[in-house]
């Protein structure tokens, strides 16, 4: 009964993105196993490609969020950050892959990490994407600044060997990962270093220049422990 409960939430959920979407219509559409990606107006075989269009390939149990009316599903998801959307599975065991448009109504919780929908062409708009709006990891958010994490492919074009001495390089998808700060509504890319974080601030910046120095903070590390010195910056401006 649970889950048959739960199955019609989920469908409470989809029926009301529709409605909602933001992108082109059918935003929960059956989807096969899609072997082409579309950059810049060319469709261009996966098979020839070194990297993927996912984050993760495997299908994860996650959960959608309607925080405006205080529900939540859980669901199989997994995200293409190649086309910044949301791919879904009613059964783990089944080929049907439906896919979900982008929508500000809705937050997606996988492996952890909640995803939330922004809207800033200066910080979505790199590398293939030209929607003006893609979805970020909520790390921290407070009234005066916020910190958002950023998953997005980077398409490299192969190269032909131009000898016998060379060989064909082929193309590739990477994932390139960068921070955001949200300063009220004006959203800022930043790079983990203390020059570039420095310039992102317009106020405080020699209060916080003097906080970094006296804390000894290098912005080094895996990405836990940079984002940790990311949130400490965030809360210090914060008290100012």
């Amino acid at each position: 009964m649970k889950k048959y409960f739960a199955f019609l939430t989920l469908l409470s959920f989809i029926t009301n993105a529709q409605i909602g979407n933001i992108g082109t219509p059918g935003d929960f559409r059956e989807i096969g196993d899609n072997l082409m990606i579309n950059n810049n107006g060319s469709n261009i075989n996966l098979t020839q490609v070194n990297g993927s269009p996912y984050l993760n390939e495997d299908f994860v149990e996650g959960t959608i969020v309607d925080e405006k009316n205080n529900n939540s599903s859980s669901a199989f998801l997994r995200y293409n950050s190649y086309n910044d959307n949301f791919e879904i599975k009613f059964d783990l065991n089944s080929s049907s892959v439906k896919s979900l448009d982008r929508t500000f109504y809705y937050k997606y919780i996988v492996n952890g990490e909640k995803y939330v929908l922004i809207d800033s062409p200066i910080a979505i708009n790199q590398y293939h994407y030209r929607n003006g709006n893609g979805y970020v990891v909520e790390l921290k958010e407070t009234e005066n600044l916020s910190l958002y994490k950023r998953y997005a492919k980077q398409y490299k074009k192969g190269k032909k060997a131009t000898s016998n001495y060379d060989i064909d390089k082929p193309a590739t998808l990477n994932t390139k990962t960068t921070y955001i700060f949200k300063f009220k509504n004006d959203y800022k890319t930043i790079e983990p270093n203390k020059k570039k974080i420095l310039d992102a601030f317009t106020d405080h910046k020699n209060e916080i220049q003097g906080f970094i120095k006296e804390n000894k903070i290098k912005f080094r590390g895996d990405s836990e422990r940079i984002e940790n010195d990311l949130i400490t910056i965030l809360e210090y401006y914060n008290t100012l």
